[in-house]
């Protein structure tokens, strides 16, 4: 047994350790919820979720979405859109720009934040107590 353990324990100290692979890796996934009410035949689909993720040795991106359909998108409709992307340095992930899309009825949200050197800058920018205007005497 402390063999086993030993040759073990040689093959893993043998073997180099890489925080990123050499090529770029592909990840997808995808689930769809259905609704089978009251347990009759036949489903609906209500919601999809799809994320993609790439990782490569200099770079990575990653997006998903969200969506509901038929009855649930009645009563919530859900259109979600992100990404994300940045460079990969010394094996450790570094954001540098992200990106959030939300469709509602009446209205889309739209939010980008990028960033830099020294700063990160979000469009568009939150209001802080600080930036709003002061209500007119």
């Amino acid at each position: 047994m402390k063999l086993a353990a030993t040759l073990f324990g040689a093959a893993l100290a043998a073997t180099p350790a890489a925080a990123q692979p050499a090529a770029p890796v592909k990840l997808e996934m995808a689930y769809a919820g259905v609704l089978n009410a009251l347990h009759l035949p036949g489903e609906a689909k209500v919601l999809t979720m799809t994320v993609v993720e790439r990782a490569g040795p200099s770079d990575y991106a990653t997006g998903a979405e969200i969506k509901t359909f038929g009855l649930l998108r009645a009563f919530k409709p859900v259109d979600i859109s992100t990404d994300a992307a940045g460079p990969v340095e010394a094996g450790a992930p570094h954001p540098r720009a992200f990106e959030f899309t939300t469709f509602e009825r009446s209205k889309t949200k739209h939010v980008t934040m990028t960033w830099t050197a020294s700063d990160v800058l979000q469009t568009p920018r939150t209001r802080t107590a600080a930036t709003r205007r002061r209500p007119r005497r």
